[in-house]
């Protein structure tokens, strides 16, 4: 059957006029852009690759089953399946559990980039949903996706149980001898104590990058008990270079942060630093604070972003500039700025050498340099990870220079009597090379699973079966477990009392939700246990802050997640820059450049791969390739034509031709994928992915680290060739696209294009033959809108013009980017025929910023997380049935070589004329009296009719049962095509469901409620308080999206109230609603983007 698209003609003798309009303005792949027939096919069948009726179904039978549907509508309990099982009732109540209501406390999550404070959500004692500490500086009421993705490996199935011993004697991990907590004490007390007589001789401990004060505490100890004993850390995800880079500038023991919130310019250079890197979640919330504008009056406070980087990071698709540029040549951008900043703008740089522009980059030198100078003291500069330490330390200095540290705009912090840190990289090869050399009997390594995650170049694996004795400590049994004579499983952080520090110097306690759930131990209380002999986590975490937080200030920070200033914490000084020391070092840097392609090594929804066994993780989409499930080479179109690479769009996958990737004898196999915007010589490509073990993440991707040379450095440049071989990707980059022109603004203005009463049947009306179709996303230029501002848009009738400002100019703000937030700006077409309707009392909407949206994903994951959304597997997600409520579009605009790109939430629009209503035979959804689209799940049958009805194509299907295994797919389980079999095993994970979301079964439709179960508790608490629960005060209901945001682009309330803030954005002169033109009447509504352009660069 033909999906008749909103935008595609009824019959094929208009398709040839169709042809003779523009190309869409913005389109989601070069496939897209193109037509090519492999989008077309996927977008003209209603369901496409196998997403086709469930089974043989006759008419008849059909009819008899919804008559019946209809019949048992009523009875709730007839289609929701509940478990047998005893009510047990506490034999003392505990008094802060009242069952339903759910409990917060606050905790913190330790990270090499800086802990992230939280406050986790639990019921009845169960952790089920995690949000950002407003208090604490490290996410400031936000979290990111990777934060948001903890919760489920709380509840991870494959986490080890119970101590193991001798994995290292077979491949299979099953095959390990199973031991007890009481057989590794008695080991542990003879074996370690043989190494008091020799102190410590032999002996090395690996730990994380992770800053924990009690930690670091009981390692000091264990060094003082064992003098000889060799510390080593690793963290793959770590600002290692950006550490020493900060010591290299301002002396040992300094660390830089940035302020973002007071940044009027800001220059990414090979910096994705609102996803990735030290402080990204501080610097996205700072960063969002100077693109919300409400009104053109205040644009004159918005930041300009400048991004110069080789691949096309989320950084980069938030730039209001951007340049292609080998990241090998970064460097030498970097001393041009200077340069120019010296020789043209009077700029002292002291010591700091500068040189000419790299090719093609002159134009965006000379302007970076020129607004740098032009806001002196409100400029930034910023390094990525992946560049030397010498280009890091250049730019701080330079910002120093530039006065960011007179501002508080970059600020250094010192740790107090510190000496000069040995790097992460230096300390891993050293560990290496120790190994190697056969000075270590016996390794202890502690939550760090440094055979997967440590440079390639090191043969750590090999290495590692030199030690006599190997214990790794760890959540599951990873790839260095299966190398270790013990396995001893560790606690998670959410079943751990412990501690640890933010990037800017800022301790918290880590506070235990629930007790370790499969009898783990903390990893204060495993070193407690090692060398003091305790394994009270609470007290040793106590005894380190006995003197700075003790009775009520102890348990004032346990309740706010923040802990007072430790003694010999970071304290901010001004530091001047040791430009003599960083000028040195630039001068050492070898030329850039070299034989064969650029590869940035990056890290992708999996990070360093300790979310590769997190199904949330690894099936969400990549930010800006769209792979679910997969990662890739990412290579340029200009590289893939000119090496024969013909990877590309296929129905609902992606079918990539696969090669092999060497760097100095090492080599991996990888698929390639072709994405718009990257420097001709430059590719990307995630790390985390290939692993060895865990039920989900294994044989998921390809391995990447094998690829990093000895010092870590995730830049290599390496050889590539075509093997012949082709595998299909699963990427959602062209699902729920739609053919025609959705994207432009298109108008119909000769009227015998094609007849009216065609444009009528497509389109629902006619204006004398004319049709405007307002574009799905907006941007404009921040020059023209401080200028002009944005009139409101809406169809012209008859003869009238529109105004002389609409359409001024393309690619500049039309007069069309306000949307209907007021009655005057509605069409004027009633909902009904009959009769219009008004809507009383508390109503719901939400505002999108386009603006101020990233496209980090955090908001769909936290989505996730709070409504019990089912993750599908790699098999459905290439049939096109993922389950996100929230999905994040990518659109790309312009050249395919260098276009530009915007992101878009796109969730259900609660439509006050909502398509999907009318079509339901069974009344499944319906509008409640506040304006939300209900979703009655034990009425749905399945039709499916919404979903074909809903122009936004945002409603969800259950083409399978996953609630067997927690709303979890599982690879590895036997299914006989409708659910799985033995799903006993992975029960646990039912345990993070939110129980106040039903959980949906197979053959119901699903799509974003507003986090209906948040209003309905407001109003229990409210009125609990004594206030009326329909007239909530604003801000007493946040949707989990708005509530993880980072940038804080969601804005959720009652657009009845005048005083809310949802109110007031509806009424911004930028507020659009999305297909206006269909007069769905959408409650979610949008803010154009705006790019603060900078005139100098224009043309």
């Amino acid at each position: 059957m033909s999906k008749r698209d909103l935008f595609a003609p009824f019959r094929p003798a208009y398709a040839a006029e169709e042809q003779k309009h523009e190309g869409p303005k913005y389109w989601t792949s070069i496939e897209h852009k193109e037509g090519h027939s492999s989008v077309v096919e996927s977008q003209s069948v209603e369901f496409p690759n196998g997403i086709a009726p469930l089974g043989e179904l006759h008419r008849r039978d059909a009819l008899k089953l919804a008559g019946a549907s209809l019949a048992l509508a009523g009875l709730a309990t007839a289609c929701v399946r509940r478990p047998e099982e005893e009510i047990l009732a506490y034999t003392q109540q505990p008094e802060e559990i009242i069952p339903g209501v759910a409990n917060r406390y606050a905790t913190v999550m330790p990270r090499a980039t800086g802990a992230v404070g939280l406050v986790v959500t639990a019921y009845e004692g169960r952790p089920t949903k995690i949000e950002g500490n407003p208090l604490h500086p490290g996410s400031k009421g936000a979290a990111d996706m990777w934060a948001q993705a903890e919760i489920l490996n709380l509840w991870d199935p494959d986490r080890s149980r119970k101590p193991a011993k001798d994995l290292n004697k077979s491949v299979d991990l099953t095959a390990s001898t199973p031991a007890t907590w009481a057989d590794w004490d008695a080991f542990a007390a003879t074996h370690f104590g043989a190494y008091g007589e020799k102190g410590g001789q032999g002996l090395a401990i690996l730990t994380n990058g992770a800053e924990k004060p009690t930690v670091a505490r009981l390692l000091a100890a264990a060094k003082a008990k064992w003098p000889s004993a060799k510390l080593f850390a690793w963290d793959a995800v770590a600002a290692d270079r950006a550490e020493d880079a900060a010591e290299l500038a301002f002396g040992p023991g300094a660390r830089v942060h940035n302020a973002l919130d007071q940044a009027k310019v800001i220059v990414a250079l090979d910096s994705d630093f609102l996803v990735d890197g030290a402080d990204s979640l501080a610097l996205a919330k700072g960063f969002g604070k100077r693109r919300r504008i409400a009104h053109k009056d205040e644009a004159g406070n918005m930041s300009r972003l400048y991004v110069v980087e080789g691949v096309f990071s989320t950084t980069g698709a938030n730039a209001d500039h951007r340049l292609r540029l080998a990241s090998s040549k970064i460097g030498a951008f970097l001393q041009a700025v200077a340069g120019e900043l010296a020789g043209k703008h009077g700029v002292v740089v002291g010591e700091l050498p500068t040189g000419p522009a790299p090719a093609g980059a002159e134009k965006m030198v000379a302007a970076v340099a020129a607004d740098l100078a032009k806001n002196k003291g409100a400029g930034v500069i910023l390094v990525g990870e992946r560049q030397p330490v010498a280009v890091q330390a250049y730019a701080m200095a330079l910002n120093a220079l530039l006065g960011a540290a007179d501002t508080q705009l970059q600020t250094v912090s010192t740790l107090a009597g510190a000496v000069a840190r040995t790097s992460l990289a230096s300390s891993v090869a050293a560990l290496a090379d120790a190994l190697e050399q056969g000075e270590i009997e016996t390794l202890l390594v502690v939550d760090c699973n440094v055979v997967a995650t440590a440079p390639g170049a090191l043969k750590i694996g090999e290495a590692l079966k030199k030690a006599k004795t190997v214990v790794h400590a760890g959540l599951i049994a990873d790839e260095t477990a299966a190398l270790s004579h013990w396995h001893l499983p560790l606690a998670h952080f959410l079943e751990s009392w412990g501690d640890a520090t933010a990037w800017d110097g800022t301790a918290a306690v880590v506070q235990p939700l629930i007790l370790p759930i499969f009898g783990a131990r903390s990893e204060v209380a495993f070193f407690g246990g090692l060398v003091e002999g305790k394994t009270d986590d609470k007290a040793l975490v106590e005894a380190t802050w006995t003197s700075v937080a003790a009775g009520k200030v102890w348990r004032k920070a346990l309740h706010d997640g923040v802990l007072p200033a430790s003694p010999g914490g970071r304290a901010v000084a001004p530091v001047p820059p040791l430009t003599a020391a960083v000028a040195d070092a630039a001068k050492k840097l070898s030329p850039a450049g070299g034989k064969g392609l650029e590869i940035a090594l990056t890290f992708g929804t999996v990070l360093d791969g300790r979310l590769a066994n997190n199904p949330w993780s690894i099936e969400h989409p990549d930010s800006m390739t769209k792979l679910s499930w997969d990662n890739a080479l990412v290579v340029s179109p200009k590289y893939a034509k000119q090496n024969g690479i013909t990877s590309g769009v296929k129905r609902n996958g992606y079918q990539a031709d696969v090669v092999k990737v060497a760097v100095d004898g090492r080599s991996i196999e990888a698929p390639t994928f072709v994405l718009p915007g990257l420097e001709d010589n430059s590719a990307s490509l995630h790390l985390g992915y290939g692993r060895k073990t865990g039920a989900v993440g294994a044989g998921v991707g390809v391995d990447a680290f094998p690829l990093l040379g000895r010092d870590g450095g995730k830049l290599v440049v390496a050889t590539v060739e075509r093997t012949g071989k082709q595998v299909e990707l699963a990427s959602t980059q062209d699902h729920f696209s739609r053919p025609g022109n959705p994207f432009n603004e298109v108008s119909f203005a000769d009227s015998t294009a094609m007849p009216a009463d065609a444009v009528e049947r497509r389109l629902g009306t006619t204006f004398n033959g004319k049709k405007e179709v307002s574009p799905v996303a907006r941007e404009g230029k921040l020059t023209i809108y401080k200028e002009q501002g944005a009139t409101p848009w809406r169809p012209r009738r008859g003869d009238e013009k529109a105004p002389e400002s609409e359409f001024a100019h393309e690619g500049d703000i039309p007069a069309n980017l306000v949307a209907q937030g007021t009655p005057a700006h509605r069409p004027a077409m009633p909902l009904q025929p009959t009769m219009d309707i008004t809507y009383d009392g508390q109503q719901w909407g939400m505002v999108i910023d386009l603006t101020a949206c990233i496209g980090c994903n955090a908001c769909s994951i936290a989505c996730q997380a709070e409504n019990n959304v089912a993750t599908v597997g790699r098999k459905q997600v290439l049939l096109g049935r993922e389950l996100h409520w929230m999905r994040i579009d990518r659109y790309f605009a312009g050249d395919v070589e260098n276009p530009t790109s915007v992101h878009q939430p796109l969730t259900c629009m609660q439509c006050e004329n909502a398509p999907c209503e009318p079509v339901c035979p069974v009344a499944a959804t319906v509008h409640d009296e506040e304006g939300i689209n209900s979703m009655a799940y034990n009425r749905c049958i399945g039709t499916r009719y919404c979903a074909n009805n809903c122009p936004y194509k945002v409603r969800r299907y259950n083409y399978l049962d996953f609630t067997v295994t927690g709303n979890i797919y599982r690879s590895e389980m036997p299914f006989d095509g409708r659910t799985w079999a033995q799903p006993s095993r992975f029960e646990v994970y039912k345990l993070q469901r939110n129980p106040n979301v039903t959980v949906r079964y197979r053959g119901v439709m699903e799509k974003c409620t507003y986090c209906t179960q948040r209003i309905e508790a407001a109003k229990v608490a409210f009125k609990g308080q004594g206030g009326d629960r329909k007239k909530l005060p604003d801000g007493a209901v946040v949707p989990a999206c708005a509530q993880t945001c980072p940038t804080e682009a969601i804005t959720f309330g009652n657009i009845n109230d005048e005083r809310s803030k949802v109110h007031a954005m509806k009424k911004v002169d930028r507020n659009y609603e999305v297909l206006s033109e269909l007069n769905v009447r959408p409650r979610t509504t949008y803010l154009a983007r705006l790019q603060n352009n900078n005139p100098d660069l224009e043309g």
